[in-house]
């Protein structure tokens, strides 16, 4: 009797071991894989709105003499929401529950402002370093236009491993290796009159930051199985990098003398230097997905999410301070900072086979 009740036991066991291995394991924040050395490949739709802050040019309310001004105005170009890509192929790798991940995040955009000063208003130059005249009650600047360029290229390298899991929780910590390749670019073109003694008739100026950067990157994962095969999920990331930066401030000017003969010219200069610089990432979403194939080993994922970056004092540029006298650039260096953010919804498909 014994034997035969051990034997119905073995039997029984055995049954449900195959049907389990059969079952697909419960599939939380990508946490388990489908089956030793599986690959997932993804692909994410960007609609970002970035924010670059780079002021061209200042406008006064005057109601009194041309030196008094009040109710002052910046000028910038206000980037639109605009598309961009990611890209991202994953592995599992032979230990159980860690993967491995290369990701490249691509987003282009440029964007024109136009400033036009009314009658009682007064427009000042803010990368005009040739300081051409002082301000009196004849000649002006007329206009400012102004277009700016952000190149947005990152590539992160990242290994993860579940910390903790449960039947609805997982907790995965991620760390690897980023790198960013970053411009910021402003075009302007401030045109004046040419009543005034030495006032420009057209100045184009051309100030950059080209941001080079690599080093380590941490961050956590947290996800949430909320039935009928949806999950909430939420990512966070922070990068600390060594950044090399480059900054150009190049010029170039049609103006006339005391005579009002036109002539022209070119000023500029550049400089290169190495900073550590950090990156914070945030995203909050919701995916679905489910099984399909032979054996239930392939799985297939929709999501969207909605994400924060953000990189302090990213953008670094630089003008060279001009006296009145035309050409002196003896003077010493301005320089600007200013934090790049993005803020926008991704959607995202994936497949694991």
């Amino acid at each position: 009797m014994k034997k035969i009740f051990l034997l119905l036991f073995s039997f029984s066991f055995l049954h449900a071991t195959n049907e389990s291995n059969n079952t697909p394991p419960q599939k939380i924040g990508n946490t388990y894989p489908l089956k030793n050395g599986s690959i997932s490949l993804n692909g994410e739709f960007l609609w970002f709105k970035p924010y670059a802050f780079i002021p061209f040019s200042l406008t006064h309310i005057t109601t009194g003499p041309r030196d008094y001004f009040d109710n002052q105005r910046v000028q910038k170009v206000n980037f639109s929401f605009n598309p961009g890509f990611r890209l991202q192929i994953g592995f599992y790798m032979p230990t159980p529950s860690w993967k491995m991940h290369w990701t490249y995040t691509r987003f282009r955009t440029s964007d024109k402002r136009d400033v036009y000063p009314d009658t009682n208003e007064v427009l000042s130059p803010i990368w005009e370093s040739i300081q051409l005249f002082i301000p009196t009650n004849v000649g002006s600047h007329t206009s400012a236009h102004a277009k700016q360029m952000l190149n947005y290229n990152v590539f992160d390298w990242d290994l993860q491993s579940s910390l903790f899991s449960g039947m609805h929780f997982a907790l995965t910590p991620t760390f690897g290796v980023r790198t960013a390749y970053i411009r910021n670019d402003l075009t302007v073109r401030y045109d004046g009159e040419n009543i005034s003694p030495e006032l420009p008739v057209e100045d184009k100026v051309n100030v950059k930051n080209h941001f080079r950067a690599i080093g380590l990157k941490g961050g956590l994962n947290l996800s949430y199985l909320l039935g009928q095969n949806f999950e909430l999920f939420g990512i966070s990331a922070v990068s600390i990098l060594l950044s090399r930066i480059t900054r150009h401030h190049h010029e170039k000017y049609i103006a006339v003398n005391t005579t009002g003969e036109l002539f022209s010219g070119r000023v500029g200069n550049s400089n290169r230097y190495l900073s550590t610089k950090s990156s914070f990432d945030l995203a909050l979403g919701i995916s679905w997905g489910l099984y399909f194939g032979e054996a239930q080993k392939r799985y297939f994922s929709l999501s969207t999410a909605y994400e924060v970056h953000i990189w302090p004092d990213q953008i670094q540029l630089m003008r060279i301070q001009s006296s009145n006298n035309l050409g002196d650039l003896s003077n010493p260096i301005d320089f600007y900072k200013a934090d790049l953010c993005f803020q926008g919804l991704k959607f995202k498909g994936s497949l694991e086979f």
